[in-house]
């Protein structure tokens, strides 16, 4: 199966947290950019605890086991999806299971999924969106990338184009109950790779294969040397009609609601995006970056908690001083928490953000 290898950037000097005021994310080039340093002197005179809580697993104790906080145990929980039954989520992936949690006692059980037509059993899950009616939409390993579990226990494993790669985000599209994907096609014309990408319904379409009503992205607006050689690895739709793409992980781009594809925040520096999630006004973006939470506000992309420089248990606490490697985001609908897989630890956490 596919594996996830992360590099931990540690954190030194910086002892405080700011929180991320709302300011128009529609305007990169008017932002400026400061450094850890300076957000922790910004910071002194704005402290902002943010709280950072394990709810299910323990840490670098992995395993598989059903239960209540730490007695339930994990390997490699990757995708979550906050869903409106009250329960999170989790693509449990070296377990080949999926797991969720009631965020009411922080009890884990393990979801059903039935096999395949053929018989054969999902593996690797890594990432997840649960419909309204409780259908489970995930991406997972080969051979079948894709698995749609109806509520009757009805599994359909549509393939998609052979030339694609299948990233391995999925996206809930905020204004209805429907999910997005992305993909990158690669063909060979003429002696050299053309590269071609879309954003698309997660739907199956009349090929039987996944992906129907494709939003072209304009690869000509992607920068070299990415261009050449890219993948989706994370997008967002936001609630304002933009669409946040990341390209290999370091470039932040958008698609707008009338379809121009161009690259923002240029003057920031990226770090292995992990993921990102955005307010409802789409004027906050949160990311997991290397392992950090960090946020983009008011033009600037601010530091809210990391792996804690000296001790490296998966301790909770706030800041830096909370010891996390954040990799998939679930923001709350009321924005008062989010929830996040830490791939390192094992565990599931949270941070409050009021």
């Amino acid at each position: 199966m596919k594996t996830f290898t992360y590099a931990i950037l540690l954190l030194s000097g910086i002892l405080v947290v700011t929180s991320c005021k709302k300011n128009e994310i529609e305007s990169p080039e008017n932002g400026i950019t400061q450094d850890n340093s300076s957000l922790a002197l910004a910071a002194a005179t704005n402290l902002v605890s943010l709280k950072i809580t394990t709810i299910a697993g323990q840490p670098f104790r992995t395993g598989y086991a059903d239960g209540i906080g730490k007695q339930a145990l994990f390997d490699h929980p990757f995708g979550i999806d906050l869903a409106d039954d009250g329960y999170l989520y989790v693509a449990d992936a070296y377990n080949n299971k999926i797991r969720k949690i009631s965020l009411s006692s922080n009890a884990v059980t393990t979801v059903n999924v039935p096999n395949a037509s053929d018989g054969s059993s999902i593996s690797g899950p890594y990432n997840l969106r649960i419909s309204k009616d409780g259908t489970l939409n995930i991406i997972a390993d080969e051979p079948h990338p894709v698995w749609i579990v109806k509520p009757d226990g009805t599994v359909l494993t549509p393939g998609h184009a052979p030339e694609a790669r299948l990233s391995p985000d999925i996206e809930r599209d905020p204004s209805r109950d429907f999910f997005w994907m992305a993909e990158v096609d690669s063909k060979l014309v003429n002696g050299q790779i053309s590269l071609k990408a879309y954003l698309k319904k997660f739907f199956i379409n009349s090929s039987g294969t996944i992906g129907t009503s494709p939003l072209t992205l304009d690869v000509n607006a992607i920068e070299e040397p990415d261009r050449s050689d890219f993948d989706i690895l994370d997008f967002y739709p936001g609630y304002n009609g933009v669409k946040y793409v990341v390209i290999n992980h370091t470039k932040l781009y958008k698609l707008s609601s009338t379809g121009v594809f161009s690259r923002i925040y240029k003057d920031m520096d990226f770090h292995e995006i992990y993921n990102i999630v955005s307010s409802k006004d789409s004027r906050t973006l949160y990311l997991a970056e290397s392992g950090q939470i960090k946020c983009i506000a008011d033009g600037v992309h601010k530091f809210l908690a990391g792996p804690n420089p000296t001790y490296h248990d998966g301790r909770d606490g706030t800041g830096s001083g909370a010891d996390i490697f954040a990799d998939r985001l679930a923001l709350s609908k009321d924005e008062n928490t989010l929830y996040f897989s830490d791939i390192n630890t094992g565990t599931i956490r949270k941070m409050q953000l009021r």
